[in-house]
């Protein structure tokens, strides 16, 4: 009788780390929040090490429809960056100025990066370094563009970690193409895709960060007074 109790009827022995629902010792997943159990307790710290305090304005709790939805938006925005002008091209014979779309900018400097930061070795051209570096996050844009498409149109939000941890990696060497603005180039200046294409850069970013911090159990709000 002692075991069909505990079955049907188990004690709450456990309390869950992500939204603090009172859950029995056998029960896999959180019965409010859904999250399993056991991977929320192995990234608990050691009882010794400090609660990370992060601003309220990066850790504002995000439903998953809402994720998702700015997720969509986010990958809408950078595809459009693709087709839209991303360089404007002046010449210095009289002819008409004329415009470059983003998808054209990226392959045009994807093959270049070999030998763009082969200039690290030497003493020599910082330009050409800063290209190489351009470049990478070029490739790392259109790779974060298709995985967080398809992230989010899989809805594989929580069962695949190893692809939240690409799409992290992605969007932060993404961040390489802000170079672009500190190095000048002649008769060449960024257009208004290129601008459009930082805001869902910058957007896709505070999404990342959002939700990997949302995630960790361990983070804690700042106390009022912090704030």
């Amino acid at each position: 009788m002692l075991m069909l109790k505990q079955l049907f009827s188990p004690e709450v022995h456990d309390i869950c780390p992500n939204c603090g629902e009172a859950c029995a010792i056998a029960d896999v997943l959180c019965p409010k929040c859904g999250k399993n159990l056991d991977e929320l307790f192995e990234q608990l710290p050691d009882s010794g090490a400090p609660s990370v305090a992060i601003p309220k304005w990066i850790i504002f709790p995000i439903a998953v429809k809402a994720s998702r939805a700015w997720r969509l938006l986010n990958s809408l925005i950078l595809i459009i960056t693709l087709v839209v002008p991303w360089e404007v091209v002046y010449s210095d014979m009289g002819f008409k100025p004329f415009t470059v779309s983003g998808l054209i900018v990226l392959l045009r400097s994807i093959p270049s990066i070999p030998s763009d930061l082969s200039y690290l070795l030497h003493s020599g051209c910082l330009f050409c370094v800063s290209m190489g570096l351009i470049a990478i996050g070029h490739l790392s844009l259109m790779l974060y563009t298709v995985l967080n498409l398809l992230y989010a149109s899989l809805h594989i939000e929580n069962r695949y970690q190893n692809f939240r941890k690409a799409l992290s990696f992605c969007v932060i060497t993404s961040c390489l193409v802000f170079l672009r603005i500190v190095t000048p180039m002649m008769l060449i200046a960024p257009a208004w895709g290129y601008w459009l294409a930082c805001l869902g850069l910058l957007s896709s970013l505070w999404l990342e960060v959002a939700d990997l911090v949302a995630n960790r159990p361990y983070v804690q709000n700042p106390s009022p007074k912090a704030a």
